[in-house]
This record gives structure tokens, sequence and C-alpha cells, in this order.
């Protein structure tokens, strides 16, 4: 019997021994989303085809009331906000690098492959982010989801950027620029002239406004 105990006692402690280190290393695990320090609701999203400068901001508008009008106005305000801490953030050079910076130095600290992907990528935005403008980057804004509390009266909005988000805001100028041009003929139906639009406007659900959660098709993929 008392060895059963003993048995028991051990084997939690084990347990328990266990159950912190796999705490512990994912506290280290920088694979995914990490927040970059001093830019409210903004995150470094983990690199995806060959892309480093993926990064989300979340703003958060005010809900005044229960019509579609105020949900609009409401998610308008919060899209607002997460392109001004997006654009904080490439305007705010040496800020900005000194986040990647201790973004690289926590992720530095992790054996995991997440990790050791999140330091390589925060090195290269590093370098690169002196030589971005804020103003091309919004270009390349893609709205990512909506979140509506009414309770709270809140609409929090979720935007991101990227190199395919960038690229594709490139291509659509360009088809515009040629679609306005004297010489130009014909419509665009490649699509083009609509990539990187995002989803600025989502369907107001019909009712009273209640808590959901809408997500742009592909989101990850912006």
């Amino acid at each position: 019997m008392t060895i059963t105990r003993t048995t028991t006692v051990l084997f939690s402690i084990l347990f328990a021994t266990h159950a912190l280190a796999q705490q512990a290393s994912g506290a280290a695990d920088t694979g995914g989303e990490v927040p970059l320090g001093g830019f409210p609701g903004c995150h470094l999203v983990p690199p995806k085809d060959s892309c480093d400068a993926r990064i989300a901001c979340t703003g958060v508008g005010t809900l005044y009331g229960n019509t579609g009008t105020d949900l609009q106005a409401a998610t308008q305000e919060g899209s607002i906000e997460a392109r001004n801490e997006l654009a904080k953030f490439y305007s705010s050079k040496q800020k900005a690098q000194e986040s990647l910076a201790k973004v690289r130095e926590d992720a530095q600290k992790s054996t995991s492959d997440g990790g050791k992907a999140t330091s390589s990528s925060a090195t290269r935005m590093i370098a690169s982010v002196s030589s971005t403008s804020a103003e091309a980057i919004l270009s390349g804004v893609q709205i990512l989801s909506r979140e509506v509390d009414p309770k709270q009266q809140t609409v929090t909005v979720e935007v991101g950027v990227s190199c395919k988000s960038q690229a594709a805001a490139a291509q659509s100028q360009a088809v515009s620029a040629r679609s306005t041009s004297p010489s130009s003929s014909g419509t665009d139906t490649s699509g083009a002239g609509r990539a990187g639009s995002g989803a600025e406007e989502y369907r107001t659900p019909p009712g009273q406004l209640s808590t959901f959660k809408q997500t742009t098709p592909h989101a990850d993929d912006f």
C-alpha cells in the first residue's frame, strides 16, 4: 500500500514537471504570431511563401447603435485605427527595428523550427524596414477579419500586409493606370484590378446585432 502511494506521488510529481516543461517550451516557441512591442495590436505573422514581411494589426471601433449604419461606421473606425498602427510601425524606423530586434532575441532562445524561422524573418525585416515607406505599405493592406461585440459596443478589425498583398496592390494600380490612359481600350477581366481590395465592406446581418466574427476567405493567404 505504501509503495502504491509512493508511486502515485512520484508519478504526480513527474507529470507536473512535464506539464511545466511544456508550458515553458510553449512560451519560448515563437513560431506563431509574435507581438511587436511598442505597437499595440500589431504582431509579426509567420513567414509564408518566402515572404518575411507579414504583419497584422488590429483596431477597435465603437458601436453607438444597433443598426447596419452604426456597424459600418464602427468597422471603418476600427479599420482606420488598425491601419494607423501599421503606418506607425513603418514610419518609426528606429522603434520598429528595436521591436524586431527584441523579437529576434526572444526567438533565438527557442530550439524549435518555428523559433528559428521567426528569428531569421525578424533579421531580414530589420534590414528592409528602413527602406520601406508607410505610404507604400498601406496601398497593400487587406482586411482579414471583423469581430462584433454589441455588449462591449466594440468592433475589432484586423488588417494585414505582406509581400503578396503588396504585389497584388501594385498589379491593381498598374491595371488601373492602363485603363485610364488614352490609349487603353476594353475592360480588364483578369481580376487583377480587384486584387488587394480585401473586404472593406462586410454584409450586415439582419435583425438585432449579436456577437459574431467574420473572417475574409483565405485570410491567411494575404
